[in-house]
């Protein structure tokens, strides 16, 4: 099942250095530690909506619109750390470890 509309991808990882749309797309797309913590929490997060979409679990697409809308706010506040490595890294974690634990809005 999928839900129209919805990307697959929500990180910076998709974007080339040249579109990187603020401060914090930047600084993940110069490489290193926040690329790789971008590409796991887009296989991360990738791997969470094939969960929550299949038919063991259940899942509607609605369940996938607040999955999406979500993300998107953690993309707002990661967005705020502007180019900071520690603030950016602090937040990759904390939702890298909400994808892991299977974490679902309620």
């Amino acid at each position: 099942m999928t839900a129209p509309g919805l990307p697959g991808r929500w990180t910076a990882r998709h974007r080339t250095s040249a579109q990187a749309g603020n401060q914090a797309e930047q600084a993940i797309c110069a490489g290193g530690t926040l690329s790789n913590l971008d590409q796991q929490l887009n296989s991360e997060y990738n791997l969470a909506v094939k969960n929550m979409t299949s038919a063991a679990n259940g899942g509607t697409a609605a369940d996938v619109v607040r999955f999406w809308q979500e993300q998107k706010g953690w993309l707002r506040k990661r967005d705020q750390c502007c180019a900071g490595a520690g603030c950016l890294t602090s937040q990759y974690q904390s939702r890298l470890k909400v994808l892991r634990d299977n974490k679902q809005p309620e």
